[in-house]
C-alpha cells in the first residue's frame, strides 16, 4: 500500500499504526481504513497489498483482532519473512545504531534490555487469521525466488511484476567494526538527526566493507536462541516440512568464542579522522 491512497497520503505505517493501541497515533485518524477501502473498490482491482513492519508491533490480541473485524467480509492473507531471532537482534540492533534512535548502547547492554524479537506477535496473528491463511516464510536470502525478496514474494502469491533491475547493495548491513565506529559517534559528538544520519551515511560509505559479522559468540548465540525453543518448534510443526529456521551449525554467521573483540586497523582508522575532519569543516 503506497502513499497514493488519498491527497495526504495514507502509506503502510501510518495505517499500522493508527491501529496499535500501544502506539502514540492509536485512533487519531480513524476514517483511514474507510478511505482506503474506498481507493481501493474505485480502482477496480481484486487484490490489495498491505505492508508494513509497523504489524510486527502489534503486541496486543486485541488490536489483531480489531484489524480481522476491519477486513470481515474480504479474503485475508497474512504473508510474513521472519528471521531467526539472533540474526534478527543482530540486524535490528544495526539499524538502531546508524539510524533512529541512533543507539549508544553496546550490544551486550542492548539485548539485556528485552530487545525481543517479534516472534510471538506473528504465532498471534496465525492463529487470529488462521494458520491455513498464512504463507510464512525464512528470511534467507539463498532461498528467494530468484535470488532476490521481491521476486520471491511476486512468485509467492501468482503477481506479474514488469521487469526491474533489483538494487541488492540497497540497505546493506555494514560490518562489526564500521558499526562499533558509529555508535561511539553516536556516544560522543551532540549532532540533529539530519546532520547525524548524514554523518553515519558517510561513515558507511567511507569505511564500511560489507563483511559478515557477529556481535555474538558461538555460546552467546546458542545460548540466546535457546530462548525461543517453544516458538521456533511452533514454526517447525505449521510452516515447515522439517524445519523453518536454517540451524545454527549450517550459519554463515558464526565466529569462534575468541573473536569477541573488534580490531580496526590503521588504515581504517585514518579514513575515519578524514570524515570527522570533513565534518568538522563543514
Amino acid at each position: 500500500m503506497s502513499g497514493r491512497a488519498n491527497e495526504k497520503a495514507i502509506a503502510h505505517h501510518k495505517y499500522a499504526r493508527c491501529f496499535n493501541s500501544r502506539n502514540e497515533n492509536y485512533g487519531h485518524n480513524l476514517e483511514i481504513h474507510s478511505q482506503l477501502i474506498s481507493e481501493f473498490e474505485k480502482s477496480g482491482c481484486n487484490q490489495m497489498i498491505i505492508s508494513s513492519e509497523g504489524f510486527c508491533s502489534y503486541r496486543c490480541d486485541d488490536d489483531i483482532y480489531r484489524l480481522k473485524e476491519l477486513f470481515d467480509g474480504y479474503t485475508v492473507k497474512i504473508v510474513a519473512y521472519i528471521r531467526r531471532p539472533d540474526l534478527w537482534v543482530e540486524s535490528w540492533y544495526c539499524q538502531a545504531v546508524k539510524g533512529r534512535p541512533f543507539e549508544q548502547r553496546k550490544f551486550s547492554d542492548y539485548i539485556s534490555k528485552g530487545q525481543v524479537a517479534s516472534l510471538e506477535v506473528i504465532k498471534n496473528f496465525s492463529e487470529i487469521f488462521s494458520v491455513k491463511n498464512c504463507l510464512f516464510k525464512e528470511f534467507e536470502k539463498k532461498k528467494f525466488q530468484g535470488g532476490n525478496l521481491i521476486s520471491d514474494f511476486s512468485d509467492s502469491l501468482n503477481l506479474s511484476l514488469p521487469s526491474m533491475e533489483v538494487n541488492t547493495e540497497s540497505n546493506v548491513t555494514p560490518d562489526l567494526k564500521t558499526i562499533e565506529v558509529i555508535r561511539l559517534m553516536n556516544a560522543s559528538f551532540e549532532l540533529s538527526d539530519i546532520r547525524r544520519s548524514k554523518v553515519n551515511s558517510l561513515i558507511v560509505d567511507t569505511i564500511s566493507e560489507y563483511e559478515r559479522f557477529s556481535f555474538f559468540t558461538l555460546s552467546d548465540r546458542q545460548r540466546y536462541l535457546s530462548r525461543f525453543t517453544g516458538l521456533m518448534q511452533y514454526f517447525d510443526d505449521n510452516f515447515s516440512d522439517d524445519v523453518f529456521f536454517e540451524p545454527i551449525s549450517s550459519s554463515a554467521y558464526e565466529l569462534p568464542d575468541s573473536a569477541s573483540e573488534v580490531f580496526i586497523k590503521a588504515d581504517v582508522l585514518e579514513k575515519i579522522f578524514k570524515v570527522v575532519g570533513e565534518l568538522i569543516c563543514k
